[in-house]
């Protein structure tokens, strides 16, 4: 007897005032949302009798996961959100093997829930491309591409940032090799290509960048390996088990890609990283860049009556997050800090709700110069370290 009911519960939900489907896994509480149409529910059920299958969770590098058991993935599993594109698309699991199923807005609902519903998921291939206004500059410097992109039928476009290395301005400017598209919701630019098949693909700028900075594509491969090489950059097997991987924006500005800027990352750490940073406000501060040879460096401090900085070296993304948090993680604010202001928690804590905004690309551009090309003192942050508040309440540096 198929168990699917013993798991799973299906029931109406309303979201952004539309009625909408939701299913919930009844082990773990966990729970997806999709588009109110019976006949999608009734396709669910039928597979899941069909194949004698529950939707289930899976924890994928510590996130969770709905979706099917199946031997045929190398994951093991079909996520619940691609095979609900197919639902949507009337395509079947096979035809839609090779694409990559995105979300364009959040992943989840402010409750928590899986957003699966077809305004939140689309395949990479989907994005149209913008095809007015597309224009490459070089910076005064002659350090940094810009790329200006303006919708069709809008006024307001994006401009995306790159280091100018050798050869990426004619890599990506070359007629036939890209057009340019925005990611739904997101704001995020992908690349669209036409790959060695004559396939229509796409690669979010960011992944693109880096393997270009790291010697992985160029012009005479890109059509027959980029496909293959991005998808290396999601997810990789650590002792058996797919740990999600992101290139990570260290500045959390997505459309800064500049060398100094992107890490290959694990997902986690990433998603740590930038909650941290958006929890650094005024007059507190935090500012970094990826090292050439590997690692981190930051300048962190505040802004007062008088103002305290140090330039930390981290060695891996992790040692520079035990930082930030450290930095967070102080109980009694400088002595020099404003005293409506408080410690960097107290601040946080009166305005949680409060944007936290990367530095304007120009801003970026110069601290990462001055901290790539830093002469002067250098804390290197070790493992069991951690920040506090001395006798003399200035900010200090406590080794492990």
């Amino acid at each position: 007897m198929n168990n699917s009911s013993k798991l799973n519960h299906f029931y109406k939900v309303t979201v952004d005032e539309t009625t909408c489907y939701r299913v919930k896994h009844k082990p773990s509480g966990m729970t997806a949302t999709f588009d109110f149409d019976p006949a999608l529910r009734d396709k669910i059920n039928s597979y899941m009798r069909t194949n004698n299958l529950s939707i289930v969770q899976w924890k994928r590098d510590g996130q969770p996961v709905m979706g099917f058991h199946s031997r045929k993935y190398t994951q093991g599993y079909i996520p619940l959100r691609r095979f609900l594109y197919a639902l949507y698309h009337d395509l079947s699991l096979d035809e839609i093997e090779n694409l990559r199923i995105i979300c364009t807005g959040n992943r989840f609902l402010p409750d928590g829930s899986e957003d699966c519903r077809s305004c939140n998921i689309a395949a990479a291939s989907d994005i149209c491309p913008v095809t007015r206004a597309r224009r490459f500059t070089i910076s005064p410097d002659g350090q940094h591409l810009e790329l200006e992109l303006t919708p069709d039928g809008e006024r307001i476009g994006f401009s995306e940032h790159f280091s100018n290395v050798p050869g990426l301005l004619d890599f990506l400017a070359k007629p036939g090799n890209f057009s340019f598209g925005i990611v739904g919701k997101s704001d995020r630019v992908q690349a669209v290509y036409r790959d060695s098949s004559g396939k229509k693909q796409a690669v979010y700028l960011n992944c693109l960048s880096y393997l270009y900075y790291h010697n992985l594509v160029a012009e005479d491969n890109f059509r027959a390996h980029l496909f293959d090489l991005d998808d290396q950059l999601h997810s990789v097997l650590v002792d058996g088990e797919e740990v999600s991987m992101h290139v990570d924006h260290f500045d959390s500005n997505i459309h800064n890609h500049a060398e100094w800027n992107l890490s290959w990352v694990k997902g986690h750490d990433n998603l740590s990283k930038r909650e941290l940073f958006s929890r650094i406000k005024p007059p507190y501060y935090c500012y970094g860049v990826t090292l050439p040879g590997g690692g981190y460096r930051m300048r962190l401090g505040f802004v007062g009556k008088l103002c305290q900085w140090d330039v930390v070296d981290c060695d891996n993304f992790t040692a520079a997050i035990s930082c930030l948090r450290s930095f967070l993680a102080l109980d009694k604010k400088p002595v020099f800090v404003l005293p409506d202001d408080g410690s960097p928690s107290e601040v946080y804590k009166r305005d949680t709700d409060a944007p936290w905004m990367a530095l304007d690309f120009e801003s970026a551009a110069k601290k990462a110069e001055e901290l790539l090309n830093w002469e002067g003192r250098i804390i290197h942050w070790e493992d069991g370290a951690k920040l506090g508040v001395s006798v003399r309440g200035m900010i200090s540096y406590i080794p492990a």
